[in-house]
């Protein structure tokens, strides 16, 4: 698994550890088995994008809470865009937030790729 992806998902874990909600909670608010869930958040089975906005919501988050590493970094949503940017410099969309995406979107095009050729 890609480190970026890795860290996103130790952060999930540890949210859901630091609020004390259980991993049948989550699954059940997604709507998806809890083992489906528990591969997720281990790094068993891929996290879609759709899923990470899922755990967001359920926590009452920004997505860009999770992809961002850099504690330093203070991230806002861009309120055309949707995606998120680094404020210090108040221009640039943060490197990291990009990454993610990109990892994201790719394991979601591989799973529409692996849907397409079951039909």
């Amino acid at each position: 698994m890609e480190d970026k992806l890795q860290k996103i998902l130790d952060k999930v874990k540890e949210e859901r550890i630091l609020k004390r909600v259980g991993q049948k909670e989550i699954a059940a608010f997604m709507d998806i088995d809890v083992r489906t869930y528990n591969q997720i958040e281990n790094g068993k089975s891929n996290l879609s994008l759709q899923q990470l906005l899922s755990i967001a919501a359920f926590f009452k988050r920004d997505i860009s809470y999770f992809i961002s590493s850099d504690q330093s970094n203070h991230i806002e949503s861009s309120p055309n865009s949707g995606v998120f940017y680094d404020t210090s410099s108040q221009n640039n969309y943060s490197s990291e937030a990009i990454a993610a995406y990109k990892l994201l979107v790719k394991n979601l095009q591989e799973e529409v790729k692996r849907l397409n050729s079951q039909v």
